[in-house]
């Protein structure tokens, strides 16, 4: 129903519910705490469901995949880390939630009860989270195996009715497999499967009931064919059915079989040619190999994230030569291989699913996209092909391996006898800009997923070995002395109980799987041959490619991967609560001594005051002689003795010491004022004999500081650096030591000094880091204007549309007024140093979501409180010289707290 330019066209369900969820919670004001978990489950939903990467699609996934490897949610947390992407230093890809995440929460809910996904991503509980992860990675497993014993059974029935000609691909232009016995929940990706081998469209199905009345199935389309338009044509057969242009489902009464198949067929002769049941491979550009390097991969990744409907770009190369090539995955399905062009460097490629292929020939021309390869530090760009032919003036004949391919007995293969692999008589593009007639269709979310790249390299690392025989010969048998490294791992496969352990000597590692009957199953990595040992007889050689044996030892080795995570975690654990001691012994001795500080203090304190008293005792005496000083040395010499001592004490600028002597006072008094530090109040001896009466005592900086850091509280004073500390303490000495209604304005405005130092400067850094981190330009931009402008006054109205602010009326008042002193503030009337609009907010509000620091949590939780304390402090800071000393006052009630109010530095580190 929306138009075919509004960007929120391609959102899918999971985008409806994420808009629906923030909308409702700005109507209630707490987005705070979901902007960032509800972004998170947008990402995961939208590229698991194929949805289009283009409009605010594309922007919100951007968004979630920098956010997902730092997620708050523990579900997700435990997924990365089975799925083996914990080591993710960088944004996670669309592909690694295409082929690692999704496929393992998909997998739940088609084979297995979906609470297990729900409690998955809603629980708050560590360990509840991994044992949820893990049920996800062993149905996943299970999924797999449905999928490969489905696949195989439904290309043997394909290949048979196409020797018997009851099925012609290009006469019926559609494909009808329906068969009983198969899982409805995996059929669908089967049916992509099958659209990857045979080309054309694929309505896949299995009986509903034992009675066999009624079939379920599932459809995938090509780009040039719209199932759902085909199902409609058949709503008249059918129960339901439901879907979009490239994939949907159906159930239909199982004796209208024949006319369905009879109305697809018929709209698919109308809908598509010969022509375009040929794979078809979309070009982008022509490419040297040379041309092939970590710049070009990181000028393409900026495009990212790519996936339906904005692919990664597709380059070509004529004439590149096969080196060396080998099959790699547990089934050998896919293709590892080293090209080089014309006697240049040489580059890797992988071909996924191309292992039937093998071995290819030594000359070709290539499609390919790029990928990055990390390994052990190590980074390289690699080739991920997707089309290939004959290079011009080559012949199929060449020599792999020791195997001979004669001329014409090498063929690559058309689509119709295998998967991704294009039609060689279709001419290649030669030029940038013209279209391969290939298709490489679009890999499904639930196809089988690529090798980890870790196990790649270390198949890459190793010799090539010969090509694989129909009958391999058999190797030694391993010996049978139980491993010692790990306890066994228990697991169930098919209703029996195993244990499985492995161990490693001479860098070959071994994997024996026993049962509670005293059978074990060695293997040795790599190899296609085990060796099956039986309670009192000889082992025995078993080949690994029965799909009894390999589904069993692939659920051995994912059960001791398992179990090794969970002893890696419960290592971690351990570790955390040691440091949890650590950190408790190191509070514990953080008290101590400052229990011990406060002893100093005090002795210090009362030092502090025998000097004072022998100085209002000297100065006393020197005022009772009536001979001048120069007629009593000793006096003089005690009385120097005396200033001498308080002037080495005092830290506090003299101009405020000053300040509280009068201009009358005898000029030996004023000396010794001049040069004593300011006192405490609560200290009887620290008012001159000669001060004004209306003056406070004022404060000493060290007694400043004291007082200070005693409001704070040793939490939050500890916090600051020591110039937020020395800052604070002179704008306290100087509103205790004020008289009248103006204080100095530079020196109270340490108090807004600190809090750019302290809050917004860890903010602007930070948040700019982020911005060059997630390569989000809007980001960048937010960031360098916030950097420009570096005044509180610019957070308010990113944090909050309303906050409370002092009227103008009270900024120009010399005494505090009675009413009037606030008002509410709105952020399109107010005044920012750059124009904010509700995007501002929302990217801000992401960054504080996943930023780990004090200052966060307040900006978060605080809202429109913590908009109206950094607005006043703003208005305060930009006053009038001198400054009134009831706003000097307020701003120090701001910053520092009053009463049982705290300030904004106990919010955030308190």
């Amino acid at each position: 129903m929306l138009p075919e330019a509004s960007p929120g066209r391609g959102v899918a369900g999971v985008g409806v519910a994420y808009i629906l969820a923030v909308c409702l919670a700005q109507a209630l004001g707490r987005t705070q705490d979901l902007t960032g978990p509800l972004l998170e489950l947008f990402t995961l939903g939208t590229i698991a469901d194929l949805a289009p990467l283009t409009g605010v699609n594309r922007r919100w996934v951007r968004r979630g995949l920098g956010l997902l490897p730092r997620s708050r949610l523990f579900g997700i947390q435990a997924l990365i880390q089975v799925a083996g992407l914990a080591d993710q230093s960088k944004p996670l890809k669309p592909e690694h939630i295409g082929f690692r995440l999704g496929p393992r929460i998909n997998a739940v809910g088609r084979i297995s009860d979906p609470q297990i996904v729900i409690d998955l991503l809603t629980t708050d509980d560590v360990g509840v989270a991994l044992e949820r992860a893990m049920q996800c990675e062993q149905i996943n497993g299970t999924r797999q195996d449905l999928c490969q014993s489905i696949e195989q059974e439904a290309i043997a029935w394909c290949e048979q009715q196409r020797a018997l000609d009851t099925v012609d691909i290009e006469r019926d232009r559609v494909l009808v497999v329906v068969q009983p016995g198969w899982h409805h929940g995996v059929i669908g990706i089967v049916a992509s499967r099958l659209v990857e081998r045979y080309g054309v469209p694929v309505f896949i199905g299995t009986y509903e009931d034992d009675d066999h009345k009624v079939i379920r199935g599932s459809a995938r389309g090509i780009p040039e064919f719209d199932v759902f338009a085909a199902l409609q044509t058949c709503h008249d057969l059918m129960e339901k059915f439901g879907g979009h242009r490239a994939a949907g489902g159906f159930s239909f009464l199982a004796n209208r079989l024949r006319q369905v198949t009879t109305r697809l067929s018929h709209y698919a002769c109308q809908t598509l040619s010969v022509d375009l049941l040929k794979p078809l491979v979309k070009i982008d550009s022509q490419a040297r190999l040379s041309d092939i390097h970590q710049g070009l991969f990181d000028q393409i990744d900026h495009l990212h994230p790519c996936g339906i409907e904005n692919p990664d770009p597709v380059f070509w190369t004529p004439n590149v030569q096969v080196l060396e090539q080998q099959t790699v995955g547990r089934n050998r399905d896919h293709l590892k291989l080293v090209l080089t062009e014309a006697g240049g460097e040489t580059i890797k490629a992988i071909a996924w699913r191309w292992g039937e292929y093998y071995p290819l020939p030594s000359h070709l021309d290539v499609a390919y996209k790029l990928k990055q390869n990390e390994w052990q530090g190590n980074t390289s760009v690699e080739l991920e092909l997707v089309g290939v032919r004959l290079a011009a003036g080559a012949t199929p004949s060449t020599q792999q391996k020791g195997q001979s391919i004669g001329r014409g007995e090498g063929p690559l293969p058309t689509r119709l006898v295998g998967p991704s692999l294009p039609n060689v008589s279709v001419p290649l593009a030669t030029k940038a800009g013209e279209r391969l007639i290939l298709r490489d269709a679009e890999m499904p979310l639930d196809a089988a997923e690529p090798l980890m790249e870790k196990a790649l390299d270390t198949i890459a690392s190793q010799p090539l070995p010969p090509a694989p025989s129909p009958l391999p010969a058999p190797t030694p048998a391993p010996s049978l002395q139980p491993p010692a490294a790990l306890d066994a791992a228990e697991f169930s496969y098919s209703n029996r109980r195993y244990s499985a352990t492995t161990k490693t000597a001479s860098d070959i590692t071994t994997l024996t799987i026993s049962n509670p009957e005293g059978q074990r199953l060695v293997v040795n990595r790599g190899d296609q041959q085990g060796w099956l040992y039986l309670p009192g007889e000889s082992a025995k050689p078993v080949d690994l490619s029965e799909p009894h044996y390999g589904n069993l030892v692939r659920a051995g080795a994912t059960a001791v991967e398992l179990q090794q995570l969970a002893q890696r975690l419960a290592v971690a654990e351990a570790q955390l609560s040691e440091k949890d001691v650590l950190l408790a012994e190191r509070d514990a001795l953080i008290a101590e001594q400052n229990v011990l500080m406060v002893q100093k203090e005090s002795q210090l304190s009362t030092l502090k005051a025998e000097n004072a008293a022998l100085l209002k005792a000297q100065m006393q005496v020197s005022q009772s002689q009536t001979a001048p000083r120069q007629d009593n040395p000793a006096q003089a010499e005690k009385a120097d003795f005396a200033a001498a001592q308080t002037q080495s004490m005092a830290v506090q600028p003299t101009r405020v010491a000053k300040a509280s002597v009068p201009t009358d006072a005898p000029p030996q008094s004023a000396k010794v004022q001049s040069a004593s530090p300011v006192q405490p109040s609560p200290s009887p001896i620290a008012e001159s004999p000669v001060a004004a009466p209306a003056s406070s005592p004022p404060l000493k900086l060290d007694d400043a500081k004291q007082q200070v850091r005693q409001g704070l509280s040793d939490r939050v004073w500890f916090c600051l650096s020591p110039d937020s500390q020395r800052d604070l303490a002179i704008a306290v000495a100087h509103l205790s030591a004020a008289s009248g209604p103006m204080a100095d304005a530079s020196a109270v405005a340490g108090l807004a000094t600190v809090l750019e130092r302290e809050l917004l400067q860890p903010l602007l850094d930070d948040f700019a880091s982020y911005g060059e981190q997630t390569g989000d330009r809007d980001l960048t931009a937010l960031a360098s204007d916030l950097a420009q402008a570096a005044s509180l006054a610019a957070l308010p109205p990113l944090l909050s549309e309303t906050w409370r602010a002092l009227t103008a009326k009270a900024l120009a008042a010399t005494n505090k007024p009675r009413k009037a002193l606030h008002e509410t503030t709105h952020a399109d009337t107010s005044a920012p140093p750059f124009p904010i609009d509700d995007s501002h907010r929302v990217m801000l509000d992401e960054f504080l979501q996943g930023w780990d620091h004090p200052i966060a949590r307040w900006l978060t939780g605080g809202g429109a409180e913590a908009a109206s304390d950094l607005a006043q402090v703003a208005q305060l800071q930009r006053a009038s010289h001198p400054l009134p000393l009831w706003q000097g006052q307020m701003l120090q009630h701001l910053v520092l707290g009053q009463r049982q109010k705290k300030g904004i530095l106990q919010k955030i580190f308190g």
